[in-house]
């Protein structure tokens, strides 16, 4: 059976078709990092416009927490970071706690203490770190990555710290039935001796 083929008023109507398919799917697709949040969409009448809202504002966030990663790890603030205060590095510590970033969590308790070869500008004296506060800002999401790096840390100044930060957020009492139940758990000899240890942190 022979085909025909489509004359020239069918494949117009074809290409319409499908430039008008296409004019209404990507707006469905766009994506969102592309977008700017406009609180103004929360409130609009239609609802795709009001669910898109939430995702541009998702994505806006992961991508400003990528870039404060990005400069966080950046070796040219390294000497900055104990020095000023308001340096590029501890700014970015200190956006990280506002936004509540969990997953900053593991990369701001690596910035409790100087590292090796870091320079604090202040002797033998450590400066605190905006990294204490703003892990006390993201909150509960934070604790099972301090009890980890209490485990594990060789660095005295850094356990101290982590537990002072468990306490902040959940108090005394409560921290020490999680490191009791942690101690009970653990098995490695080197990870139950920093756990017991800090048991005076949680007991004042």
């Amino acid at each position: 059976m022979k085909t025909q083929t489509p004359g020239p008023k069918t494949r117009i109507k074809h290409a319409c078709a499908t430039v008008l398919f296409f004019w209404i799917l990507l707006p469905l697709h766009a994506e969102p990092s592309h977008m700017n949040f406009d609180p103004s969409d929360v409130v609009a009448s239609d609802t795709r416009t009001r669910l898109n809202a939430v995702t541009i504002l998702q994505a806006e966030r992961a991508s400003l927490i990528d870039e404060l990663l990005k400069i966080i790890d950046d070796p040219k603030y390294d000497r900055d970071e104990w020095i000023d205060p308001n340096s590029p590095r501890n700014i970015a510590i200190r956006c990280l706690g506002k936004l509540r970033a969990r997953e900053a969590a593991g990369k701001l308790i690596g910035h409790l203490t100087p590292h090796k070869g870091q320079v604090t500008g202040l002797g033998d004296e450590i400066a605190p770190s905006p990294a204490f506060e703003a892990l006390v800002e993201i909150g509960d999401p934070a604790i099972p990555l301090l009890f980890d790096e209490i485990a594990v840390t060789t660095n005295e100044e850094c356990r101290i710290l982590c537990a002072k930060i468990i306490v902040h957020i959940i108090g005394s009492k409560a921290g020490k039935a999680i490191l009791l139940e942690r101690i009970e758990r653990e098995k490695m000899p080197q990870k139950l001796g920093n756990l017991r240890i800090s048991l005076a942190q949680f007991e004042r």
